[in-house]
């Protein structure tokens, strides 16, 4: 059974038992995994006391030897859990043996499976449909993973008799960026700075919160419209960070290119707001300013350079910093192959 929903995975566990022996997370944000993955182990423990805990990487070492471990009785607990990292990066041949395992999975051990990506995993939920439960957030959209970070913050500030205006969180999500371990922190140095108050304010989240990577990272969409220097890009970055970042600067291209268009039809620009009702007066300004100076082909290709980054992003093993870096040097060629080009 695969969850597209963490609040209904869990639910689920809460309620079923016995628990399934086999359990698959899916998301692009290697600290949530683990935290969804540490969440399980627990519950496990409270079901069955002392457990032997391993931790490896799928991809290294010997995987037949690490499931053959699952069917050996522990020497001092009967119960195992193994928790395997990376399984969409296996060959086929090793998913090929880890189905085969999945379908019948070990009565004396649990197992943990981690993946940034949920390509190619249908044949595993196919084989453990039996004893597996999934959660695979690889599909989530942008607005669903606001929605349930939004929820995720107000739990953790409540563990600190703490609440959140609306407005304060709002701002913190726009400006720091949805990355579930930037958010934590400045959360806990909030609570920590607000210590004798139980209201979250926006003048504290504005005060005290780091914007500096957001801001820098969502400055590459400002870079396109305004025309301005591209933005170095921090090195951390994630895929939660890159998808939502992608989507946009796609949004934007789209946008830039109906907007060439008209200008190559000759639209006067007090009509195109009626063209594209979406774009907002500031933001049609904006767009049409970088229009008049790049044909329409800059936001075909740019939006080409767009769908081939986020494709790779999807289906390679390339870190997300690589993936941006390379995405912004395109960019920056192509921009200025077209800056000076008539609309």
């Amino acid at each position: 059974m695969k969850y597209q929903n963490l609040a209904a995975f869990e639910k689920h566990l809460l309620t079923q038992l016995p628990l399934p022996r086999v359990f698959v997370v899916v998301s692009s944000c290697s600290y949530e995994r683990r935290k969804i993955l540490e969440k399980i182990a627990l519950l496990i423990c409270k079901k069955e006391g002392q457990v032997q805990s391993l931790h490896r990487d799928a991809a290294e070492g010997d995987l037949k030897q690490t499931l053959e471990e699952l069917n050996t009785q522990g020497l001092f607990s009967s119960q195992k859990t193994v928790y395997l990292e990376g399984v969409d990066k296996l060959k086929k041949a090793e998913l090929s043996f880890l189905c085969t395992y999945v379908e019948k999975p070990s009565p004396s051990a649990y197992l943990l499976l981690g993946a940034s990506s949920g390509k190619g995993l249908s044949e595993l939920y196919v084989k453990g449909k039996k004893g597996l439960i999934g959660c695979d957030l690889s599909e989530e959209k942008p607005w669903e993973l606001k929605a349930r970070l939004k929820a995720m913050l107000i739990d953790h500030a409540a563990q600190s008799q703490k609440r959140f205006r609306p407005e304060a969180l709002d701002y913190l999500l726009d400006h720091v960026g949805l990355q579930l371990p930037s958010l934590e922190k400045e959360v806990d140095k909030l609570i920590t700075y607000g210590i004798e108050r139980e209201e979250i304010s926006f003048s504290d989240v504005k005060a005290l919160c780091s914007t500096e990577k957001g801001l820098t990272l969502w400055q590459l969409i400002d870079a396109l419209i305004e025309g301005s220097s591209f933005p170095k890009i921090e090195e951390d970055v994630d895929l939660g960070t890159l998808f939502p970042l992608f989507s946009q600067l796609r949004s934007q291209l789209e946008h830039g290119l109906a907007v060439a268009l008209l200008l190559q039809r000759k639209v006067p620009p007090h009509e195109m707001a009626a063209h594209i009702p979406s774009l907002k007066p500031a933001s049609l300004n904006k767009t049409l300013s970088l229009a008049r100076m790049s044909p329409p082909l800059f936001f075909k290709k740019a939006l080409d350079l767009c769908f081939e980054a986020e494709l790779m992003a999807k289906n390679s093993s390339l870190e997300p910093s690589c993936i941006l870096e390379m995405l912004i040097s395109k960019l920056i060629l192509l921009k200025n192959a077209h800056a000076l080009s008539p609309a």
